[in-house]
């Protein structure tokens, strides 16, 4: 269902924008071709989450944007700790690194922010029988 679109919603939609840019260009400077993949997959649905959100401002697309949310700060916390797949954690925080976990953690904040936008508009509105 469509909802109302709110200056919070098109920040998480430009946040999913981000998110995604910085996904694939890692995606073009990794090492191995399954972590080339997962990057430029999960870029991939960001995009599309993005340009839902923008479009519609639904349901289906707030959850798209926090699954990918939650999918680049834990690829970003593993990839920090642990390390890409078969080898060693690296260790170092990049910038990428850092725009990754701040972006992913800005998403659910703006969408609480636009949950909250939504409900004021919802109760101070006039039903349209109104006179």
């Amino acid at each position: 269902m469509r909802r109302p679109r709110t200056r919070a919603s098109g920040a998480a939609s430009l946040a999913c924008l981000l998110i995604a840019l910085l996904l694939l260009t890692r995606a073009l400077d990794a090492p191995s071709t399954t972590y080339e993949m997962l990057e430029a997959v999960l870029g991939g649905i960001s995009v599309l989450t993005a340009a839902k959100m923008g479009l519609h401002n639904c349901f289906e697309s707030h959850l798209g944007a926090v699954l990918v949310a939650a999918g680049a700060v834990l690829g970003t916390l593993l990839h920090l700790t642990l390390g890409l797949p078969g080898g060693t954690g690296s260790g170092s925080l990049t910038a990428g690194s850092l725009a990754l976990l701040l972006l992913g953690c800005a998403i659910p904040a703006l969408l609480a922010q636009d949950a909250r936008a939504r409900r004021v508009i919802k109760t101070t509105a006039r039903p349209p029988y109104a006179l």
